[in-house]
């Protein structure tokens, strides 16, 4: 927490959400974030789609009467990883299609990843 109350969590762990407001934890303490008006990434994330136990990366500001930090950018570590397995999944798929021409064709085959 910066002097102005800039705040950043880096790999927090959601232990708790309602509509607007997280519970997250780093460093062994449990913050209290407010969503509301929050960027959050990857794009089709939002509060309603984190869940107990996802990874977090936040940027916002802390109220220094309430401790609650209002996050501008909340970056869901766990949905980038689950867009990025469901990507290479498909990347998959379509090296074994690759590899089945190719070895009809009598061409060397692509290694698989």
């Amino acid at each position: 927490v910066g002097p102005q109350g800039q705040t950043r969590i880096i790999r927090g762990e959601i232990m708790a959400t309602t509509t607007s407001m997280i519970d997250v934890k780093v460093w062994g303490l449990t913050l209290k974030v407010d969503t509301t008006g929050a960027n959050f990434i990857p794009s089709g994330t939002n509060a309603e789609t984190l869940k107990v136990g996802d990874k977090v990366n936040i940027r916002g500001t802390m109220d220094q009467a309430t401790a609650v930090i209002k996050a501008s950018t909340v970056h869901s570590l766990s949905a980038r990883k689950l867009l990025n397995d469901n990507i290479l999944s498909q990347i998959t798929k379509l090296i074994e299609r690759l590899r089945e021409l190719q070895q009809k064709a009598g061409l060397p085959l692509t290694p698989l990843p």
